[in-house]
């Protein structure tokens, strides 16, 4: 489930990284392949959907459907996905434990977020330039979030006895914690949390949908 490695563009350089894993591994899941990445240089305009007459964010992951209608943000491209899959989706259809998927995939989704803004500063500002400040309210942003996931987890995976689109934020979060700054994931605080990613990672849909070495990017 998330690494991500610099590739140039004619509109500069853009990551594979966290935000791309869960879509990939739910197309993974659905086609029961891998999902390739190209391996060469592209135009992240044309990759993340942009057309001349719309402003590029040159954001992956991005999803064409068959009529050209372009899809961007994993949340968006799994809320597709999951209504082609039907009863084989990854969240509840509605009520409650429809929101618990919804909350706790949100709630690991922000803590990553808060890890990788850990991970961009040290890895594009030079020491002299960090925000001290700002790495200390991500760094226990972060935290908070790793203590709030491991009190709502629940006991065979995270909202309960089925896989959820929350199994695979949190496995994503804890993998790309494990691979670039692991200092506030605690082996012991979080320990629940680590073996929920384990067991999802011995699935064989995590395992097709893993990251190769060349889509990796330095440790912070």
């Amino acid at each position: 489930t998330t690494a991500s490695r610099t590739r140039t563009s004619t509109t500069g350089e853009e990551r594979i990284g966290p935000a791309q894993i869960p879509a990939r591994l739910a197309r993974s899941r659905r086609c029961n392949r891998p999902i390739r990445q190209p391996r060469h240089a592209l135009d992240l305009r044309r990759c993340a959907g942009c057309r001349e007459d719309q402003p590029s964010l040159t954001r992956i992951p991005a999803l064409v459907l068959d009529d050209g209608e372009v899809l961007i943000d994993s949340a968006a491209i799994l809320d597709y996905l999951d209504e082609q899959a039907g009863d084989a989706a990854l969240i509840p259809g509605s009520g409650s434990a429809r929101r618990l998927v919804l909350q706790m995939t949100a709630l690991a989704q922000g803590t990553l977020e808060k890890v990788a803004a850990v991970v961009y500063e040290r890895h594009f500002h030079s020491p002299e330039h960090r925000s001290t400040a700002w790495l200390d309210r991500c760094l226990g942003q972060a935290r908070a979030g790793l203590d709030e996931l491991t009190r709502r987890l629940s006991a065979t995976y995270a909202c309960g006895p089925t896989l959820t689109h929350a199994d695979v934020m949190i496995t994503t979060l804890i993998w790309y914690m494990q691979d670039r700054m692991g200092e506030v994931l605690s082996h012991t605080a979080h320990a629940d949390l680590i073996r929920l990613a384990e067991r999802c990672e011995d699935l064989p849909a995590f395992r097709a949908a893993a990251l190769s070495d060349f889509e990796k990017m330095p440790r912070s």
